[in-house]
């Protein structure tokens, strides 16, 4: 094939097979499969495959992560999981980084499509979204862009048909740079209503004493997310801060659909394992579900009772 011109540049695209559908235009998952889990923005970090799954053990997760070198070492998870024993040059199942879950080299945009992705030295501060050159805690490395890519998207109604039309949503975690909330906002009620559960990266309220500024071009604010989100149905799980605790001025938090049962309050002696594999830079659901953790910022995170 050809490769695609984009102005004074020639770019080879391609189409590719990168998953199988069953005929309602869903992934193909195992019978027993009672919930899916969502997860868009995965880079190599904090993967939900690793951190998360497990304690959902009948769902089934689909991956989304545009940056190509991110989305193999994704996939390459496959060889082990399936062949624990070493074996090498085995066939996995296409698409799968775990026999219950999938990976999909996609972005996900309002409204799909091929998009510009704009690829930081920093991965995960990689966006569709400008960086704001006037923020002051993104650091250097995270707004040095050193290239711009076009990668193909969908959208997030089309992220959940996905995920088929009957099974609940069980987890919807959003990771897109800035992205998180415009996402949410660019898709009708009706198509949310079999999610449980968002995360979503929000930036903090800015205040006179604490100037939060936009790590990208036209982030929303946690206020307006968090009454964006109410409308919809879903409570947030913690209140709006103007600046998080490690010195930056995002954080993830929950939302849930009112009418979902939160998880349980664990035991006291689990949050001594919530100390230690946090420190481990691990994260579990049940830390940040309902308890104002934060995993991504470990132990400087409103963690602990």
């Amino acid at each position: 094939m050809p490769p695609a011109r984009a102005g004074a540049n020639a770019r080879l695209v391609v189409p590719m097979h990168i998953a199988d559908l069953d005929a309602m235009g869903a992934v193909l998952m195992p019978a027993n499969v009672r919930s899916v889990i969502l997860e868009i923005g995965c880079s190599n970090r904090n993967t939900m495959d690793e951190e998360e799954l497990d304690f959902y053990p009948r769902s089934f997760l689909i991956s989304f992560e545009p940056l190509l070198d991110k989305y193999a070492l994704l996939l390459s998870k496959a060889q082990r999981r399936y062949y624990p024993n070493g074996e090498t040059d085995q066939a996995v199942p296409l698409a799968h980084h775990a026999p219950r879950a999938v990976a999909l080299p996609l972005a996900v945009s309002p409204k799909g499509g091929m998009i510009t992705f704009n690829v930081s030295k920093v991965s995960g501060c990689s966006s569709m979204l400008p960086l704001n050159i006037l923020s002051w805690w993104g650091g250097k490395a995270c707004m040095n862009v050193i290239e711009t890519r076009q990668v193909p998207s969908v959208t997030l109604s089309e992220v959940l048909k996905l995920a088929g039309p009957v099974l609940p949503i069980k987890r919807l975690k959003i990771d897109a740079q800035g992205m998180d909330f415009k996402l949410i906002a660019s898709t009708p009620a009706a198509d949310l209503e079999r999610v449980e559960e968002i995360e979503l990266e929000v930036l903090g309220d800015s205040t006179s004493r604490v100037p939060c500024s936009a790590l990208y071009e036209g982030q929303e604010r946690c206020s307006k997310v968090v009454a964006n989100l109410a409308s919809l149905g879903f409570v947030s799980t913690s209140a709006c801060h103007p600046m998080h605790k490690a010195m930056v001025c995002e954080r993830s938090m929950r939302f849930l659909r009112r009418q979902a049962a939160p998880l349980p309050l664990p035991a006291r002696a689990d949050v001594r394992l919530w100390r230690q594999k946090l420190q481990r830079g691990n994260c579990l659901p049940y830390v940040v579900t309902g308890y104002r953790g934060d995993c991504e910022y470990g132990s400087q995170g409103e963690l602990f009772w």
